[in-house]
């Protein structure tokens, strides 16, 4: 029963990516989006609901949960692991949507579609590498003993720093979205990108500085490392997009006026910088070693070169697939970038249907990720997927 809760939530995105809602007149848009919005953190909710009851059927709970542990770390041992902070991302994603549906300030009908629809597909795509993961899957002996919740996450500060910085990580999304649905459809009227711009950044630059700062507590209490910063990789990934963050707010004190340009690229290195902190943490130690990172046992001795620790991954098909979602994401937002600064250079703007080829980058990969999962040969999708990133990164 719970696992369909997923697939529903896929089903809700699907719908809401489609732009069914924006034919609906106003009083059945606002209920339907509502309700569909409402699937979207369906899946966290049941994943939290089961591990609160230790519900030890459950592969999920019954390795990170269990009625032992006080109910504090129960809840918190829903993103102890790959598969709950996807779905506790993916609830903020709907929560954040919902709260700013309506078109912001000198918004036009086109950029706050196009926004949304960002918003809503990266939501997909979080929702369909879940699936991949199968949280909600049974376990083959209940009744065993597991190795439950790793003792070093067995802290306060697990309650409060992974939600943090997933709610950061969200607003910096929101920011990457409302600066390509600005460079998507550029409106010679609209001169209010900077204020929508900072209506997200003020709440990103808080959860942001709670979140890290929380984090070097942790370190400090927790890792017994000595200090509150060791330049640990994972730390230094987060303090990216926080640093985007403190850049763009403060465009505005620059002498003379920042250019609306600038302001979507500060808008895009924010969302940019936050989805390359996710990679560096869940790339199974891909792009360098940290405690932090979801690391395959297996994984044996590490290249020195990125490419080959890369394809290491195929052996971790669910991070695989995970971190090359990220990455072409990634690639995504850089295309866009550099094609709305060489079209400023010649006056032109960027070509229409682009953003809809964007979008399809970002999904596709997914959904032949997801043919692959339930064809159970994986090595089938690295094969495919290894000449596209080459091409692609040149």
């Amino acid at each position: 029963m719970w696992g369909s809760t997923l697939p529903l939530a896929i089903l809700a995105s699907i719908i809401l990516l489609s732009g069914f809602t924006f034919s609906l007149e106003s009083s059945k848009r606002k209920w339907f989006e509502r309700f569909l919005h409402f699937l979207l953190t369906l899946p966290f909710i049941a994943l939290l609901f089961l591990f609160i009851n230790s519900e030890t059927s459950y592969h999920y709970v019954w390795q990170y949960g269990g009625a032992d542990l006080p109910l504090r770390y129960r809840i918190s041992a829903v993103w102890a692991a790959r598969e709950g902070p996807l779905l506790l991302w993916a609830a903020f994603l709907a929560i954040v949507v919902y709260c700013w549906r309506n078109p912001r300030i000198g918004e036009s009908k086109k950029q706050h579609e196009s926004r949304l629809r960002f918003m809503w597909g990266f939501t997909l795509l979080l929702l369909l590498i879940a699936e991949i993961l199968d949280p909600f899957r049974k376990a083959l002996n209940p009744n065993w003993p597991s190795s439950g919740l790793n003792a070093l996450l067995q802290t306060d500060l697990m309650i409060f720093h992974p939600p943090l910085i997933f709610l950061f990580y969200t607003f910096c999304i929101s920011l990457g979205a409302r600066s390509i649905s600005t460079l998507l459809h550029p409106d010679e009227n609209d001169s209010e990108l900077s204020k929508r711009l900072t209506e997200a950044a003020r709440p990103a630059l808080l959860t942001g500085t709670l979140s890290v700062g929380l984090g070097g507590l942790w370190a400090y209490t927790v890792l017994d490392w000595g200090g509150y910063w060791a330049w640990d990789p994972v730390e230094t990934g987060s303090l990216l997009p926080w640093l985007a963050v403190v850049v763009l707010l403060h465009l505005h004190i620059k002498p003379g006026k920042a250019s609306d340009l600038l302001y979507a690229g500060a808008g895009l290195m924010a969302a940019f910088t936050a989805i390359f902190a996710t990679t560096v943490t869940r790339a199974s130690g891909v792009w360098a070693s940290s405690v932090h990172t979801f690391v395959n046992d297996d994984a044996g001795e590490v290249s020195k070169y990125a490419w080959d620790r890369l394809m290491t991954l195929s052996t971790d098909y669910s991070a695989g697939v995970e971190v090359i979602a990220y990455v072409q994401v990634m690639l995504l937002i850089l295309s866009i970038w550099f094609s709305a600064v060489l079209c400023k250079s010649v006056g032109a703007n960027i070509p229409k249907g682009f953003g809809l080829s964007g979008l399809l980058l970002l999904i596709v990969p997914s959904l032949a990720a997801m043919n692959t999962f339930f064809s159970g040969e994986s090595k089938l999708y690295w094969e495919g997927i290894s000449p596209l990133i080459i091409a692609l990164v040149g």
